[in-house]
């Protein structure tokens, strides 16, 4: 179980819940595929589909969301929540620079350095970035790091840097936009914790990265390279490398953690279930113990009146 709540508690909650690796990061790879200007047919692929921490990240950010405000509490987590909680908190202090540098990474990739604050809220869970990660930025953030003003009034992340970040595979690829765009999706993908996201997330960075307003047909034309899952009734990009080739991207040490909390949801998940199977059996029962006490006590009077008319 993930928090020590009463019964009465577990009907509310679970209404709610509806609804430091190495800095030299190995996505710069070398490029391995020949590209095609057709669409291929979309085929499904079981074993994408069935990647148990990229399908479950719908329950599990809610449940962490939760388990954030309440952690504080020494009773308000189980002993098994609190052990993953504090793995978690160390994973975060160890891993800081390297999440930094892949905030950075994703920023430098825009055509003007900078990016709307909303925008990076909504990539936080694929950065690894903590929740309240722009709320702290004297802890999160260095000095090449500052907030501005954009357009339409939104507030903005910016980079003063004339660093420009490309992946090898775009380098060697700039001849045509098309694949440009796959080496940006490649790069950006890359970067993610679980080398996956939403495609309509991707979508809101297509005017800060420059990227036609196709971009889905790269995922169609590249077939080798990504796979779109539609578990959970919506699309989910998937980076096939990372799960192909398990020598090609290193995995991140928070994707550890996540799993932990994914075993630990998919307990819970039964003992609620069997707790209210058991409750169901225990309500059957004692219905029957009472129709039990009222069919006897019948029984008694209708014996008493049969006596008393024999009498």
């Amino acid at each position: 179980m993930f928090f020590n709540f009463e019964e009465s508690a577990v009907k509310t909650i679970k209404l709610s819940f509806k609804y430091k690796v190495q800095q030299d990061l190995p996505f710069l790879q070398i490029q391995r595929y020949s590209y095609v200007n057709v669409y291929m047919k979309w085929k499904k692929d079981s074993y994408y589909d069935s990647v148990e921490h990229i399908h479950d990240s719908v329950q599990l950010k809610p449940i962490i969301a939760l388990k954030n405000c309440i952690a504080w509490d020494p009773n308000g987590l189980t002993p098994e929540a609190a052990e993953i909680d504090r793995d978690e908190k160390r994973v975060y202090e160890e891993c800081r620079e390297d999440l930094r540098s892949r905030l950075r990474k994703m920023i430098l990739m825009t055509r003007e350095h900078v990016l709307p604050l909303k925008i990076i809220q909504g990539m936080q869970w694929y950065l690894g970035l903590l929740s309240d990660f722009l709320q702290h930025p004297e802890q999160n953030l260095d000095e090449s790091f500052r907030f501005v003003d954009m357009e339409d009034g939104l507030k903005g992340l910016a980079l003063d840097s004339g660093e420009k970040i490309y992946s090898l595979m775009e380098k060697n690829a700039t001849k045509r936009a098309d694949k440009r765009l796959v080496g940006v999706l490649h790069e950006l993908l890359s970067l993610f914790v679980e080398h996956s996201a939403e495609r309509k997330k991707l979508f809101c960075l297509k005017k800060y990265f420059g990227l036609p307003q196709k971009v889905h047909r790269a995922f169609e034309r590249h077939p080798h390279m990504f796979y779109i899952s539609f578990r959970n009734k919506t699309r989910t990009v998937i980076l096939k490398e990372a799960y192909s080739n398990k020598s090609a991207i290193e995995k991140h040490p928070l994707l550890r953690v996540r799993k932990k909390y994914i075993k630990l949801m998919k307990k819970s998940e039964v003992i609620l279930r069997n707790r209210r199977v058991n409750n169901r059996f225990s309500n059957c029962n004692a219905k029957l113990d009472i129709d039990s006490n009222d069919l006897g006590e019948k029984g008694h009077e209708m014996s008493s009146c049969s006596l008393e008319q024999v009498a």
